[in-house]
């Protein structure tokens, strides 16, 4: 799916992949430098911040788009509860005929692949049909919620 989000945090440097070596000047791994002949040479030449900073802008290098699709996969704690019924021997001479307490969670917890720190895969402002299915895009994050119930019959 397209994040708009890891777009976002890669222009404004807040993206994971833009802390590369403390964001100071570093020669790419295995990159070469085109001779002119036909040939090529072990690149030695740092980038600079400002060349990093361009490489992460999408107007600089329109290529990194492609770096902005992640994987959807999810595996998500949806909605989890416990309840405790009260033995109906212990309500005798209270008036009520049954007594239960529960406590709930929801959201609460998800696993996603690594390369996915930035969006929760099931949320999306992109549309609402198929479109929204394609991604994201700057969708807030989904809530966790806690909560207890008390049930009186009588």
């Amino acid at each position: 799916m397209y994040s708009y989000t890891k777009r976002l945090s890669h222009f404004t440097g807040n993206g994971i992949e833009t802390t590369y070596n403390d964001r100071n000047p570093f020669i790419i791994p295995n990159s070469v430098v085109d001779n002119g002949d036909g040939t090529y040479s072990e690149n030695t030449t740092p980038i600079s911040l400002e060349n990093i900073t361009d490489f992460y802008n999408t107007q600089s290098n329109p290529g990194i788009e492609r770096g902005h699709v992640i994987d959807k996969t999810f595996v998500r704690l949806r909605d989890l509860s416990i309840t405790y019924n009260i033995p109906s021997k212990l309500l005798k001479n209270t008036g009520l005929t049954n007594l239960s307490f529960s406590v709930y969670g929801k959201n609460l917890a998800m696993w996603t692949p690594d390369e996915n720190p930035y969006i929760d895969p099931e949320l999306s402002t992109f549309g609402t049909g198929l479109l929204s299915e394609q991604g994201e895009f700057g969708a807030n994050p989904s809530q966790r919620s806690y909560g207890a119930t008390l049930k009186l019959t009588f």
